[in-house]
């Protein structure tokens, strides 16, 4: 038989050889009804940073959850009963934004700011860095006060751990641990590209899309097979995105907004 201390066992050593979050998608994805007694004992046994992502990964499935009386499940399983409310960072390239947004994808504050280079020039990473610097604490307090929220009310910090240009990413990884520390919230890491996807997701309603990722460094077909999001097929040559920012430096010209809106004006004036 197996006892709940067992079970935590089990789930201790799965968490530490990072094996929880696939466990869990096969869980969520395919055993929906034996779920009681996984979550009961996930309560004292992994890392509370888990909770966001399973969350995130079971909030279009909370009603297939079943019905125990078990106070703690209760507690665990909040989906329903409380808006998550995440603190997310993103600063991978030339622009730096703070955003409080809830598991429904309702976005309560946005700002941001861009670093603009003069026209026909690029953004270099320490310069990109030193930018986000400057910017990042006066956005942290905007993003809070528009949302109208203190640091009390916030249930993860997420930040973009990559793929992006490195020194500006550093700048939002080194603020995320230091509110962690300060306001004692679990930190979610973020793949970038996976970000923009569920972003997608969420906006659409789409369940399960094959995705034509167009972005600055990709362009991707990707969908989502066996427990994560997988590519099926990209570019060799550059990235779309690359492409038009490349093109508007030869054409000399700004990047405020964004280069590729500004190819658009050229043209639709000509």
């Amino acid at each position: 038989m197996v006892t709940n201390e067992k079970m935590r066992g089990l789930l201790f050593h799965l968490n530490a050889a990072g094996l929880i979050p696939e466990l869990l998608l096969f869980f969520l994805g395919r055993h929906t009804h034996s779920l009681s007694p996984l979550f009961l004992s996930l309560h004292g046994s992994t890392n509370q940073a888990l909770c966001p992502w399973l969350h995130h990964r079971a909030f279009n499935r909370v009603d297939l959850f079943p019905k125990v009386g078990h106070v703690g499940f209760e507690q665990q399983v909040f989906v329903k009963m409380k808006k998550m409310i995440a603190l997310g960072f993103e600063g991978s390239a030339n622009k730096i934004g703070v955003g409080v947004v809830t598991l429904d994808g309702t976005i309560l504050s946005n700002p941001r700011h861009t670093y603009i280079t003069p026209p026909g020039q690029g953004f270099l990473p320490r310069e990109t860095a030193q930018h986000h610097l400057q910017h990042v604490l006066p956005l942290i307090k905007s993003a809070l006060e528009t949302a109208k929220i203190t640091p009390e009310e916030i249930d993860c910090l997420c930040y973009t751990k990559g793929p992006g240009m490195g020194a500006p990413l550093q700048v939002s990884a080194v603020v995320v641990r230091l509110l962690s520390q300060l306001w004692k919230k679990p930190i979610v890491a973020v793949n970038h590209c996976v970000a923009h996807i569920e972003m997608g997701r969420i906006v659409t309603g789409a369940d399960d899309p094959v995705v034509l990722y167009v972005s600055g460094g990709n362009t991707q077909v990707i969908a989502y097979s066996e427990g994560r999001y997988r590519i099926f097929g990209e570019t060799i040559d550059i990235a779309v995105g690359n492409c038009l920012d490349r093109f508007a430096r030869v054409l000399t010209l700004s990047n405020d907004p964004s280069p590729g809106y500004n190819i658009e004006q050229v043209k639709a004036s000509s």
